[in-house]
Parts: structure tokens; sequence; C-alpha cells
């Protein structure tokens, strides 16, 4: 038993003894390397190994304790560096603790989570005893085990087996002396201090998309607990920084062409904590202070007034009939196949109707010696019916009945296809109108049937009650086709209301309607405002109500693209021609019987501005002062007048007129031409199908026109209705559409609250077709301050007299528009930013406040050519002195040279 003590304790590790009498700490191992190092491996080893052990058990954990008491972390790397220094070490230079000893042994040992039993010493047979405290090792409960190592605890669990008797208490743990480590922390902190980390994380940034203005926090940390301070060494090179020294917090401003385009900057900063790193001096390239470059990346602000892009178009071809001798052909249509041309061609004086196909040959006259006169034709679905009128009398002004002539209608049936018609015959149609007293003297305007030939509408305008939109069945009878039916679908109106807003309903300007998008909506025109015409579109499904267009001059004809993704429409946006009368913002409460007679006056007097042709996306629609889409000009001395979309939507057939003289007022006997026209940057669609009308649903967005009751034709003396906000209107109304007297007068009237309207509107007609005068002395104040006053006499054909002018917040305007003072409209100018190898072309159009992204424009460097993507960005290298140009077709092409400083 003797000699198997003595072998175990033989195999343990030598320990130091305290010399007898003395009460002086025992030094610990790392200690006793570091002095050693310093007297026999010169101050750089001891420098080394000392830091080693300010890194270990004792200093570390004093250190860490004096960090945490001053709110710092260690940072990740240099918990590395410390667990190196440890490895470097061994074991002993790390400090041990009872999660990282391992499980004790034997009978009566306790895992290393419990309370741990000191080591027992050498040469004491595993206990020692003294006369102080022999009562006390008579106790059974002080019996306990500790072990730093599995060698060491089988050796404990050893001697205390055999060297214990039965009953008696286990050995006492020995008395450990606190070992003083503050000289150590103090020599670490103040000579081996550690530098701050940068933990810089560039996806906390936040940015303000106003402006792109970011705001972060530099992030630094000191393992130490010592203060930090900031301080920007380099700025950015795409605008300014600032930061709080203290705190590290800070604001990166871009500039204005970097928020716009969007990008990565950095900027340098110092970060320090005030402090001597000598070993950071020897063996860190930023010696103890870093100094890192950070980056900030700016997300590229929206557009102002975010919209559908600007996109160019290109000119195919521009067709070449082949027709024989006298035939002029001055309108085209494509047919619902899209495969082949619907023409209108004038003959010996008479328009009448024909075929050809996409290249103008194979020439067709389908109507000849059948009809005098044969205009307006459509195609119906099936391509063997063509719906046309057979007379025109609003084409023009030179009528003798001002373009208020009647006009009658009628089918055109072909065998086999309208390409190839065989056999043509021509039925009439016969109107609801034919069938009353007023039929010598009412209209059937626009009519047209939607795409299965099932429904048609019009504009039936009639001397006493004016113009009325219409939607009736077409049905067949035994000698031609008949419309049954008739229904009104102008918006209905509250005959009860006290208000001006609600009661414009009824006095407003209608006409209409086309079908569109396979016959899903109507598009029909009405008045919006005093004397201001916008376009409508109806959902015939739901019987929706959206206005397509809003500015304050005069819009009309359309074409719905046939995926119903955007619109061509036509107006006199940007050419002030109705804006004299409009620009004063009023209850169309007149309008019924002043818009025919001023619109006739502007339009007949002024062709060079009549409409100009422009395309939209269909979901943005027109905003007041802001997005209209784009004008689609060809060449500034041809007007298009005509358009229809391919059925691929990325395609249109255009007609263009040559414009006329600046003088000859009227309608224009001046050159056609017709092209195919593409947008290269849209992408083939499917057509939206060909709807057939429900009746249930036309039901909720019309009424019986026996159920309909127009303003006109009543006999209202005095009528007082309010303003939503404030005020009143006066309305009077004495006569017919065809003879009367109608005014408004107004007093502090306002529907917002903002603006207030005071003085008198009137009109005054003789005679529907030539005798009609119109007067107004109106002012405004408040938001929108100016005024209105003029007096206008219109007179036959394209006759007027008097004058007129108006103001809102500065802005004046005088005078019916004419062709003689009347400036070309030119197209869109192309305008280029660019900024680190980076270009972004835009355009602004007429009565638009901002600039538009151009998709799709060529951008060319030197050889280099790139196109601009769907918000008008392009990526293509340049360097200052290059020269960057721009083309698109339908804009002014641009070139801009870098600047060279």
């Amino acid at each position: 038993m003797a000699d198997s003590l003595d072998s175990s304790a033989a195999k343990k590790p030598a320990q130091r003894k305290r010399p007898p009498g003395s009460n002086a700490p025992i030094k610990t191992d790392g200690a006793l390397i570091g002095a050693r190092a310093a007297q026999v491996g010169g101050l750089a080893l001891a420098a080394y190994v000392i830091t080693a052990v300010t890194t270990g058990s004792g200093v570390a954990s004093a250190d860490t304790a004096d960090a945490d008491a001053g709110g710092s972390v260690t940072s990740s790397s240099q918990h590395a560096a410390n667990a190196a220094t440890t490895n470097r070490l061994g074991p002993r230079a790390g400090s041990r603790t009872a999660a990282n000893r391992p499980a004790r042994a034997g009978n009566g040992a306790t895992s290393s989570a419990t309370t741990p039993s000191p080591k027992p010493r050498p040469g004491t047979g595993g206990f020692r005893t003294s006369s102080s405290n022999k009562q006390r090792l008579s106790s059974p409960s002080s019996t306990t085990a500790s072990s730093d190592s599995p060698a060491d605890a089988t050796a404990t669990t050893v001697v205390a087996a055999g060297l214990t008797p039965v009953g008696l208490p286990a050995p006492m743990p020995p008395q450990r002396t606190a070992v003083d480590w503050a000289p150590l922390t103090w020599i670490r902190r103040t000579f081996f201090n550690r530098p701050p980390t940068v933990h810089y994380r560039a996806s906390l940034n936040s940015q303000d998309m106003s402006n792109g203005v970011i705001t972060g926090t530099i992030g630094a940390i000191d393992p130490d607990g010592d203060r930090l301070t900031y301080q920007v060494l380099a700025d950015p090179k795409y605008g300014s920084v600032v930061i709080d020294p203290l705190t590290g917090k800070f604001t990166f401003t871009p500039t204005a062409l970097f928020a716009e385009f969007g990008g990565a900057d950095a900027f340098t900063v110092k970060v320090t904590d005030g402090r001597f790193h000598p070993l950071a001096l020897l063996f860190s390239p930023d010696r103890g202070t870093p100094t890192p470059r950070l980056p900030v990346a700016v997300t590229r602000l929206p557009d102002a007034s975010p919209s559908s892009p600007l996109e160019p178009f290109t000119v195919e071809k521009v067709i070449t009939f082949d027709v024989p001798d006298g035939v002029v052909v001055n309108g085209a249509d494509l047919t619902p196949d899209g495969d082949h041309l619907l023409l209108s061609v004038t003959i010996a004086g008479k328009t009448q109707i024909a075929v050809s196909n996409l290249d103008g040959g194979e020439y067709q006259c389908v109507s000849c010696g059948l009809v005098t006169n044969a205009a307006k034709a459509i195609a119906l679905e099936g391509n063997q019916k063509i719906w046309f009128a057979s007379t025109s009398g609003q084409q023009s002004a030179d009528d003798p009945l001002g373009g208020a002539g009647l006009i009658s209608y009628a089918i055109l049936e072909c065998q086999g296809s309208i390409s190839s018609c065989a056999n043509p015959t021509v039925k009439n149609v016969e109107f609801p109108s034919d069938r009353g007293p007023l039929a010598a003297s009412t209209q059937n305007r626009e009519a047209k049937p939607d795409p299965f030939g099932e429904y048609v509408t019009w504009t039936e305008n009639t001397p006493i009650t004016g113009p009325r939109m219409s939607i009736a069945r077409l049905v067949a009878t035994d000698t031609g086709y008949k419309l049954v039916d008739q229904r009104i679908f102008a918006p209905q109106w509250d005959e009860n209301t006290e208000y001006a807003q609600d009661f414009a309903n009824a006095t407003r300007f209608y006409e209409g309607g086309s079908w569109h998008a396979g016959g899903r909506y109507l598009k029909y025109q009405t008045t919006t405002t005093g004397l201001n015409y916008d376009i409508y579109l109806l959902d015939t499904l739901t019987g929706e109500r959206r206005q397509l267009t809003t500015d304050l001059d005069y819009n009309e004809s359309g074409d719905v693209a046939p995926d119903g993704r955007s619109v061509y429409f036509s107006s006199a946006r940007g050419a002030d021609r109705m804006d004299v009368f409009t620009a004063l913002q009023r209850p169309s409460l007149l309008d019924v019987a002043a818009f025919p007679q001023m619109a006739r006056v502007s339009l007949w007097n002024n062709r060079r501005a009549m409409n100009e042709p422009w395309v939209m996306n269909l979901d943005d629609g027109q905003q007041l002062g802001s997005y209209s889409g784009q004008p689609v000009i060809i060449d500034p001395d041809w007007t298009i007048r005509g358009w229809s979309w391919f059925p691929d939507s990325t395609r249109a057939l255009i007609n263009e007129q040559q414009r006329p003289d600046t003088v000859t007022p009227g309608a224009p006997d001046t050159p056609w031409r017709f092209s195919i026209i593409s947008f290269p940057t849209r992408e083939a669609t499917t057509p939206l199908p060909p709807v057939h009308q429900d009746p249930d649903a036309i039901a909720k967005w019309s009424v019986p026109v026996e159920e309909y009751t127009p303003m006109m034709g009543r006999q209202v003396p005095s009528r007082v209705l309010q303003g939503k906000d404030s005020g009143t209107a006066t309305l009077s109304y004495s006569g017919t559409f065809a003879s009367g007297s109608y005014s408004v007068t107004y007093d502090n009237y306002s529907d917002d609250g903002k603006t207030f309207i005071n003085g008198t509107e009137k009109v005054t007609v003789v005679n529907p077709i030539g005798n009609a005068t119109w007067t107004a002395d109106l002012t405004s104040t408040g938001e929108r301050t100016g005024y209105l006053k003029g007096s206008i006499k219109a007179g036959k054909a394209n006759a007027f007299s008097g004058t007129v002018s108006s103001e809102i917040n500065g802005v004046s305007y005088s005078g019916v528009p004419i062709q003689t003072d009347f400036p070309v409209i030119n197209q869109p100018q192309l305008a280029i930013t660019s900024f680190d190898n980076r270009v972004r072309v835009t355009a602004t159009v007429a009565e638009d406040g901002y600039p538009r992204a151009v998709r799709g424009a060529t951008v060319t460097v030197g050889s280099n050519t790139v196109t601009t993507d769907e918000n008008g960005f392009a990526q293509i290298p340049f360097v200052p002195g290059d020269t960057i140009s721009v083309i698109a077709g339908g804009f002014q092409s641009a070139s801009q040279q870098v600047p060279t400083a």
C-alpha cells in the first residue's frame, strides 16, 4: 500500500513550497516566466510574455471586470488574439474554472459543477493536521475532493482511500493567499492598452428618400472601455459628411446628381481612444488608431412625379397606294384582323370606301356605284360588314348649314371578306328620330357600332334639348336595320339638389361615344369645368366612369390600344386653343349652350392648333400640370389626324395631313400621307377579346330615353344653387337649344373654400349655326386670383367678332387663337445628365412641370453605344472631354461634352 502510494505521489508534478515562516504570495508560473525572460531574453521578450500574462487568468479577469464597468465590449478579433496568446503559453497561462475542469472519478467524488476541494499537498500523505484543527478534522462532513486534471483526480482518490482511517474526517483544504493583480492590471492598461476596433455596418444606415441624405453610426468598440473620439480624414467623392466626434453618428449628404443617379461612395474616419499602444506600433499597420474607409450606398431617388417613361417611335414605312388615276386616298384604317386597310377615297369630288393590303396594293373600291357619298367607315368583326355615314354634314365649316346638316347611316355587306368583297349590298339604318316629329331637324352625330354590330352609340342633337348621348340595339329588318330601345347614358343628376356642382351634370355639353378595347370601354367627351372639354372612359361592364384628361384645353378623339394599356388621344394641350375661356375654373352651368358656339369659333379659325396626337399610359392618365404622356410628331409640318392600333399594340397606322398656311381659316385642302409607326421598346401583347354587351349591365349606366329629363329646353327664370363651401350661383334658362338665353351669376361662390368667384356669364343664341353671343365678366379671388372678361359674337362659317381676355395667378391669355400668330408645334427636346460613367435621358413636354424619363434612347460615346432602361438610365464609359450624344425617334436629339474640370 505504501509503495503504491509513494509511486502515485511521485507521478504528480512538483509544486513550489512556501518558505518556512513566510507569508509572501507564491508567484504564478506566468510571472516567473516573465521574470526569467526579462533576465535572460531581454526587454522585448519580457514585454511579449508579460502581455501574454496580462491576457491570462488573473489580469484578464480583473481587466475585463474593469472594462465591463466602463461599458465596453471586447471585440471578436480581440478574443481571437487572446486565445492565440493563451495557446502559445500553455494550459497554465489561462484561467481554469469549474467549467473547464474534468469530472472527478472514484468513490465519493463530485462533478466539476460541485464545490471543489483543494488538492492534497505532497509529502503529507494526502492530508495535514495541526493541534489547532484536530477537532474540526474529526467531523465526517468535512471530507472533500478536488483536482485540476484527470491525473490529479486519480492520485487524490488513492491517497484519500489509503491513508484516511475509518471514521476520521477528510483533510482541510489548504489556505490560499490572494494574489494582488492591481499592479499588473495597471501595467497592462498603461503600457499594453488594446486599440479600438470598428464594426461599421452599412446595412444599418437609413436614407431620406426625399433628398438622399444618409444617417448612420461608425460602430467602433474599445476593448478596454476607453472613451473614443472620431474625426473625418477624407471626405466622400460625391457629397459631404458630418460626424459627431463623441458618438460616431454621421450624416452623409450626396450631391444632387449623385442623389438622382444613386450609387456607392465612401469616406475615411479616424477612431482613437487617446492612449499609447506600444505593441500596435510594432505589429499593427494602423499603429493602434483605426482609419477605415467606410462605404455608403445611395438608393436612387424616385422621380418627383412618378409616371410611365416616355418612349421613342420609328416610322417603319410610308405607304404608297397603287390606285387608278383620279383616285385620292384621304383616310385609312385597319381592318379588325390587322391585315388590310379600309380606305376613304375621293373620286370625282365624292367620298367612297375602298380596301387595300398593307403595302397599298390590291386596291378595290367597295362602295362605288352603290352610294353617292360614304364616309367614316368602320369594319365589324368577321370582316364582312362595314358601317358608314352616307352623308357627313359636320365635316366642313364650308357646309351651308355650318356643320349642322342631317347625317344618315348604312351597312355595306360583302359576300366573303371585305378585302375581296363580292356582290356588295347596302342596307340603311333607321334611327329613333327618323320615326318622330323632329326627324327633319334632328342630327345624329358620330354614330358607331360595337365590334359585333349589336349596339350603336351616337349623339342625338335636337333643336329643343340639344345633345343627348344615346345607345340602342341594332336589329335587322326585312329592308335593312333599325335601332330600338334607345337609352341615354349621360350621367344622371338630382333635380332637387341644392348644389351647383351636382346640378352641372344636367348642363354640361356631351358628345360620344366610340367603342374600345374590344367593346369593354366607351369613350365620350364632355365639359368638366366651364368650356373645358375632356375625354371620359365608361366601363360597359361595371358602369364606372373615369376622367381620362384633365388639362384646361381641348381634348377629343382617341383610340385605346387593343391590350388596354395605353391610349392615343388628340389634344390642344400646349397650343392654348381654349385656355383663354377655361383658365378661370368654374362649374359647367352654361356649357350645353355656350360650348357649341365658342368651340366652333376656336376650331374653324385655327386648324393649325386643332388637335395634336398624344400617347400616354392608360393607368396613369392625364394630370393637370403634370403627366400627359407625349406628343407624337413625326414632322412639325404635318399633323396626325387618324390613328388605329395593330392587334399587338406595338404598332399603329397613322394618317397625317400637311398643315395649312398661316392665313386661310377653315378646313384645309392639303395633302395626306399614311405611315406605319412602331414603338420598339414595347413587347407584343395579346389584344383583349371582343365582348358582347350585357343588357343588364347597360341598364345600370343608362336610362330609357323617355325617362331622361335634360335641363336644356326648360324654362327656369331663376334657380339659386349653393357652393359646396360658400356662396351662390343663380341660374337662368329661357328658350331652347336652337334659340334662347342662358346666364349664371356668382356671388362669393366657392366649392373648396380656397377660391371664390363673383360676376356674370351669359349666352344668347339666335341661330345655332350663325348668330350667337357669349359674354363674361367674372373675377376670381383666393388661391386662384384673376379674371375672365369678354364678348364674342359667332357668325356663319368661320366668322366671329369681339375680344376676350383672362388672367389667373399672373398668367395671361388674350383673344381667340388664329392661324396667323400660331407657332409650329415641335418634337420634345431630349436632355442629358451624366455622372460617374452613367447617363440619364429625359424630356419635358407641354404643360408638364417635370422632366420624364425616356426609355430606349440611343446613347453614344465614341465607339460605344447603349440604350436607356425603363428609368432613362444607361451605363457607358466616358472621360472628361468626351461627347455624349443621344437620339430617340420622335424627340429632338441632344449632345453634351463631359466637363474637363
